[in-house]
């Protein structure tokens, strides 16, 4: 597999499956921004793509920290009763995590306006 069939299927395994409601809700929040960013990568002109390269990143990265909290808030519920680590990944999931822009306005060529 290359290496976004890699990142959605460790998404998958971190988020699918989880029992709390809320957690689950966040794991297919995770999965959907990282499927938005595939389709954005892969629909992108290689400029715009360049432009988005960091939200592109900070998107992927952000989306995969949050599937590991929700695995191991599920795990910390399951194993010791904990919620501390559930609130944690809730929060996470609650600021931005897809930072990609659908709409990539080329301030480049602002530049050359007078």
């Amino acid at each position: 597999p290359g290496p976004w069939e890699a990142i959605l299927a460790q998404a998958d395994e971190l988020t699918v499956g989880v029992g709390d409601p809320e957690l689950a809700a966040a794991g297919a929040r995770a999965r959907a921004a990282l499927a938005h960013a595939q389709r954005w990568a892969g629909a992108t002109t290689p400029p715009a793509l360049e432009r988005g390269a960091r939200r592109l990143a900070l998107t992927i990265g952000r989306a995969l920290a949050l599937a590991l909290l929700i695995d191991h808030a599920a795990w910390s519920l399951a194993h010791e009763q904990d919620g501390r680590a559930r609130a944690a990944a809730l929060r996470f999931a609650v600021s931005p995590v897809d930072l990609i822009l659908d709409e990539d306005h080329d301030d480049t060529l602002l530049a050359d306006e007078p």
